[in-house]
């Protein structure tokens, strides 16, 4: 009987440590609505078309705000979005800027893109961090 309830005392602990453990291998995706990074999906959201059509898009798309073309500002401006798993883009986040309107144009610009081709984690269909640089240049 004294052995009987050893035994019994020691499954009882081994049980309960188990159910303490963390799994070895946990999920890829923690949550539904995990957001991933570029660098961290099997295959990258894709504009429709490519990159050629995405600059064509752009170059056709992109109006020089009048106050930065007036105070003769030129550079750089890096957007950050969220390409969904059905290709919208949502939360437009402007990240650096050189002013005068730049940012809001780069806003405008992103914000007109058709739906993209969604990333892929795993086979499925997965949110993705992206960032675009948008280019402010007078043509010379």
């Amino acid at each position: 009987m004294k052995i009987l309830l050893a035994l019994s005392a020691t499954l009882l602990s081994l049980s309960l440590r188990a159910q303490q453990t963390p799994p070895l291998n946990p999920p890829t995706d923690p949550t539904p609505d995990h957001i991933y990074m570029v660098a961290d999906v099997d295959k990258a959201p894709v504009f429709p078309g490519g990159e050629t059509a995405q600059n064509q898009f752009m170059v056709k798309n992109i109006k020089y705000p009048a106050e930065a073309r007036n105070r003769g500002i030129q550079g750089m401006v890096i957007i950050s979005f969220i390409v969904e798993k059905d290709g919208k883009i949502t939360n437009i986040t402007v990240l650096r800027e050189p002013g005068a309107g730049t940012g809001d144009e780069a806003r405008r610009l992103v914000s007109a893109m058709p739906n993209w081709e969604p990333g892929l984690k795993n086979g499925q269909p997965a949110r993705v961090r992206m960032q675009l640089p948008v280019s402010f240049r007078f043509n010379r």
